[in-house]
């Protein structure tokens, strides 16, 4: 099951794409939020 593994990592990719964003996200608003 060759194909299984790389749609795990596909999936653990987005994963991390996702979480990333978040972060960043959360990051962004902090700083907005810090300045006013």
């Amino acid at each position: 099951f060759y194909l299984m593994e790389i749609y795990i990592k596909i999936i653990k990719y987005f994963y991390y794409i996702i979480n990333v964003k978040k972060v960043i996200r959360f990051l962004i608003v902090n700083i907005f939020l810090s300045k006013n």
